[in-house]
């Protein structure tokens, strides 16, 4: 999803739409001021999973294992469900 660029000014003239528009369609608005990026509106679950992603990226213990778990599946060193819990995995329903 594309990163629309609006003036401040616009976006205050309109901003429950957008605010509608980035939590119902997951839309993004680069807010300016004088042609200068200054802020951006985004719905807050799209915020709260960029942040988680952080997270996860700045962990160094974590995203080795992440690495090496992907290393794994590259070569083959993969193991089905039932191999490793005994019983075959179930579909939800």
């Amino acid at each position: 999803m594309a990163t629309e660029i609006l003036k401040a000014s616009d976006a205050r003239k309109n901003l429950f739409k957008l605010m509608d528009k980035a939590e119902r369609l997951r839309h993004r608005y680069m807010l300016t001021r004088n042609g200068t990026p200054q802020a951006v509106l985004m719905s807050a679950e799209e915020y709260e999973e960029w942040v988680e992603t952080l997270e996860v990226m700045a962990d160094e213990g974590l995203m080795k294992g992440i690495k090496e778990g992907l290393e794994d599946f590259k070569k083959g060193r993969v193991h089905t469900h039932e191999e490793v819990f005994g019983r075959p995995l179930r579909a939800k329903r």
